[in-house]
């Protein structure tokens, strides 16, 4: 049996294409990694803030702030007509109180002017009713004015939530397109590596 040399022509090519196809290999998947590593600062990731409807934000905050003050005015003036209210309900308790007292008074007596009198009394104690039924008037008018306020308040918060749900879904369009570049350019960086192996995977069998 005749003895073949173990370093051939053809072995010592194969050896010499393997190690370069495993030098070139590692040297391309090192500067890949760094090319990967190195990726996320070539683009810069979309921001929440920037997405934001600002302009129109800014006009409902205007709006919200000047019915916040409408509103508070409307508070402080409830807050003196009540007061005025409770007054004026006191006055008219103590007089119809008074009034009654000079009813059994008169009944006692029995003065022969008993009866124009009363019609005096029940006339100036019909005046203090009169004065809390305006200002009771006064004061459901506030009520409502300010109630109409919250409504409205009510409805710009709505208006806002609704600006920040569309704000929300373009930025979240913005974030996928920006994945999806990154996944494409990584894709463009891997797919040659790749090929490299399976060629020098192929060179190896």
């Amino acid at each position: 049996m005749a003895n073949h040399p173990f370093f051939t022509t053809e072995r010592i090519r194969k050896i010499i294409l393997t190690l370069i196809s495993l030098t070139l290999s590692g040297f391309l998947i090192g500067l890949g990694e760094n090319f990967l590593a190195d990726l996320d600062n070539w683009y810069t990731p979309p921001l929440r803030e920037a997405y934001d409807n600002s302009q129109e934000l800014g006009k409902k905050k205007k709006e919200t702030d000047a019915l916040e003050k409408e509103k508070t005015a409307f508070t402080s003036r409830a807050e003196s007509i009540g007061k005025a209210l409770d007054a004026a309900n006191r006055t008219y308790a103590s007089e119809k109180q008074s009034f009654e007292n000079w009813l059994q008074t008169r009944q006692t007596i029995g003065s022969p002017t008993e009866d124009t009198m009363v019609l005096q009394k029940a006339k100036e104690l019909d005046r203090y009713r009169l004065i809390v039924a305006d200002w009771q008037t006064k004061l459901d008018e506030i009520r409502d004015s300010a109630e109409a306020v919250e409504k409205k308040q009510s409805a710009i918060t709505l208006q806002v939530e609704d600006i920040n749900i569309e704000d929300e879904k373009h930025y979240e369009q913005a974030l996928q397109e920006y994945g999806l570049k990154i996944f494409l350019v990584r894709l463009i960086v891997v797919l040659p590596l790749l090929g490299i192996g399976i060629v020098a995977v192929l060179k190896l069998r």
